[in-house]
């Protein structure tokens, strides 16, 4: 029986990415004016920031304790690869004119990793989707991000793809 892998391309929603970003930021502002009242002997208002700060942070971290990370994103296109061809939604690349540069796969639903809410960090599970392939067809190159159900879909793929890789990055699991 043939090998097959079958999942799903997953596109990162920028604006939620951006987002995220803005909060950091937030916090770590805070983190200064809490300083810059220390210096200037605020220390009740130093004080009163930094127990919002702490709460805002540990109820972030509580909340998402051991939670599988958000998909911040979508899961728009199937993705399909055996070792004929990868189809990407209605696109077709034959395996034989397919020069895959770039396959870094370690990544799975329910993989135990870690979180942060600013300066705490939590443990949480991953929703499996920092999977990506980059590959030149016809003198075009691709990438694609997508995700894995599983640790056995891993070396499912490993196998597929490592006949038509210059470049594998082994998962570590």
């Amino acid at each position: 029986m043939e090998a097959k892998f079958e999942s799903y391309i997953f596109e990162p929603n920028k604006k939620v990415q951006s987002n995220a970003r803005r909060w950091n930021l937030l916090g770590w502002m805070t983190c200064v004016a809490i300083i810059i009242l220390l210096v200037l002997e605020l220390d009740l208002i130093a004080f009163l920031f930094l127990i919002a700060l702490l709460t805002v942070c540990f109820g972030n971290a509580f909340s998402r304790w051991n939670k599988v990370k958000p998909l911040n994103g979508s899961l728009h296109a199937s993705f399909q690869i055996n070792a004929d061809e990868i189809r990407v939604g209605t696109k077709r690349f034959a395996m034989d004119e397919v020069r895959v540069t770039n396959f870094l796969c370690y990544d799975y639903f329910g993989k135990s990793t870690k979180g942060y809410a600013l300066f705490v960090k939590y443990p949480a599970m991953s929703n499996g989707t920092a999977n990506v392939i980059e590959f030149v067809y016809r003198n075009k190159k691709f990438q694609y991000q997508f995700l894995i159900a599983s640790v056995q879909d891993i070396f499912l793929l490993e196998d597929i793809v490592a006949k038509h890789t210059s470049q594998i990055v082994r998962a570590i699991i």
